[in-house]
Order: structure tokens, then C-alpha cells, then sequence
């Protein structure tokens, strides 16, 4: 597979949404950014709206409308195309969102969400992650929501150790990741009892996660404050497709 360079100086670019024109959707999770971007075909940036928390993952509707995972806001996200916003969810209860990581439309027609299970001010100092976070008390969750309605229908697992990226794959079942320990999990959400969670398969055969040991201790691959986006100039097919090296606060 052959990429060319598409477009440069982006920070920390996240979430990327390719639109029919040949345009695309980002968030910029950088400190100095944190905002929502539309790259024209010719990779030029133009600010879309700033959300000033941290925001993640990022989808469209039928409608052409964003949804954002937000993660520094502890919200779910919606905009217009030209970035008013028009819906904000937090959850509620125990189901008060944490870190909103990643989401996506099912084939019903509802939202569904990862949360990585912690609020940021609890596991991140600065842009590194506080000691000793992997004994902390993760509850990552998968939600499964009612967009038109903002509600929160699901909560289809819960207790994942970073949950992340999300996705439905050719045979209609959901699939989401634990960062931390590199499962992909399946879930049939279109079952009539709540799904269970189904492991896909793990880092250890599919290295889903590359990670350095260094005087025994793993040490993660930092962010990076600039970024940049490759396009593909294969065209892809049905498949799951996985990042490598990535930051595990992404």
C-alpha cells in the first residue's frame, strides 16, 4: 500500500472523517489547538469550532452534522457543518461519562461510544500519565445511545482497562479495544439480551500494540504536539483495520 502526504502541521490529529468530496474531518487534541478541522482536498486547514477540552473521536451523520467525543469536557458533542453546536450529553449517574474516547453509527441507526473509564485530571499529569496508572480503578465502558433522543439506551461493558477505538466491522457486530491490554472485543448488539463481551483477539498475536520494556518497567510512545495525515491511494476493502504505535491517551 502506497500514501502520499496529505496534510501537515496538525496537532495531534485524531478521529479522521473522509467526506465525499474528497475533504476531511479532524480533531486536534493538542494543547494549543483542541479544536474540531475540515482539510479541504488540497490539505488546507480551517478551524471548524474550538472546544477548548480535549476532543477525540469524531463522526457524521445522514445529516452531514459531527458528533465528537470530548474527552477533557466529559461530553458527547454535536455540531452543525458550520460548527454551531447543537447537542451536548454528559450522562447521568453512574453513567456520567469519564473520558469519551471514540464512537460510531451502527447500522440501527443508534450511536455507540467508548469511554476509557477515567477522568483525565485523574490519570494525566501534564501530557504524561500519573504512576502507577495501570493499578488505578479503570471502568471503561461501551454505551449505546439514542442520538435523536440523547439518552443513553446500553451500557454494553464496562470495567475494560482503557477502552478505545470502535467500530463495526462486514458481519454487524461491534468491535471495540483495550488500549492497555490490546484485546478487540466483539458484541452483537443486535441480539435481544444485552450483549456479552466476546474477545476478538489479542495484542500478543496480532501485536495490536507495540510497546517498549526499559528496566522493567513499559513505557508508552508520547503524543506528539504536530502531526501530520497520510492518505492511502489504495482503495480499502472490508476488512478491520488497526493503528500501531499510538498514544494511549488518544
Amino acid at each position: 500500500m502506497s500514501s502520499r502526504l496529505f496534510a501537515a502541521g496538525i496537532g495531534a490529529p485524531e478521529g479522521p472523517v473522509c467526506l465525499p468530496d474528497g475533504s476531511m474531518y479532524v480533531t486536534e487534541m493538542s494543547a494549543s489547538t483542541l479544536c474540531v478541522t475540515r482539510l479541504d482536498p488540497r490539505g488546507n486547514r480551517r478551524v471548524i469550532q474550538t472546544t477548548g477540552g480535549r476532543p477525540n473521536g469524531l463522526t457524521t451523520d445522514g445529516h452531514g452534522r459531527i458528533w465528537i467525543a470530548e474527552a477533557g469536557l466529559r461530553a458527547l458533542i454535536c455540531l452543525d457543518e458550520r460548527g454551531n453546536e447543537i447537542r451536548r450529553m454528559q450522562g447521568e449517574g453512574a453513567d456520567r461519562f469519564l473520558f469519551p474516547n471514540d464512537l460510531c453509527f451502527g447500522p440501527n441507526g443508534l450511536l455507540y461510544m467508548t469511554d476509557s473509564g477515567m477522568a483525565a485530571e485523574d490519570f494525566i499529569n501534564g501530557q504524561a500519565f500519573v504512576d502507577a496508572y495501570m493499578d488505578l480503578d479503570w471502568d471503561g465502558r461501551v454505551y449505546e445511545i439514542d442520538p435523536a433522543a440523547m439518552k443513553v439506551l446500553r451500557v454494553l461493558d464496562r470495567k475494560i482497562r482503557f477502552t478505545n477505538g470502535i467500530a463495526f466491522g462486514p458481519d454487524n457486530h461491534l468491535y471495540a479495544n483495550a488500549s492497555f491490554t490490546g484485546e478487540i472485543y466483539r458484541y452483537d448488539t443486535m441480539c435481544s439480551v444485552k450483549p456479552r463481551r466476546n474477545e476478538s483477539s489479542s495484542a500478543t498475536s496480532f501485536n495490536l500494540i507495540q510497546i517498549r520494556i526499559s528496566k522493567g518497567r513499559t513505557e508508552w510512545p508520547s503524543a506528539r504536539t504536530v502531526g501530520f495525515i497520510a492518505r492511502s491511494t489504495t482503495r480499502r476493502t472490508s476488512r478491520c483495520w488497526t493503528s500501531g504505535v499510538r498514544s494511549p491517551i488518544a
